[in-house]
């Protein structure tokens, strides 16, 4: 997953100054903008967000554009002392393994849930 270093150059923060709390909000929504390299704002559609007990650093993962040009990134996030939420480059291994680990962990449930939902279509009711 090397997508998340290339995500610390391209979304350091996010747009607006907003408390920590409404940040988490956007990513409950589902989608936040950052600015990209040439200036312009680039929407983000979440995949999930994670907040991990071991290092107390909380991170997310993300796409951007859509057909062939949709990428995939995974970053911590932090709220600066200005308030504003910045985006951070993964720093080890480690940091790239709990994102493994999460994306590995959801897709197993995802298919969990279609297959209980598979199951449940084929039932008579």
């Amino acid at each position: 997953m090397g997508a998340g270093k290339r995500s610390g150059k391209m979304a350091r923060d996010m747009l607006g100054a907003n408390p920590e709390k409404e940040y988490k909000t956007m990513f409950e929504n589902g989608t936040f903008a950052v600015l990209g390299p040439d200036g312009k704002q680039v929407q983000c559609d979440v995949l999930f967000t994670y907040d991990c007990e071991d290092n107390g650093r909380s991170y997310v993962v993300f796409t951007t554009g859509e057909g062939a040009q949709q990428r995939l990134f995974a970053n911590r996030y932090d709220t600066r002392d200005d308030g504003q939420l910045a985006l951070l480059a993964l720093e080890n291994e480690q940091e790239y393994a709990i994102i493994k680990h999460c994306f590995e962990e959801l897709k197993a449930k995802l298919a969990e849930q279609a297959a209980e939902a598979a199951a449940q279509e084929g039932e008579p009711e």
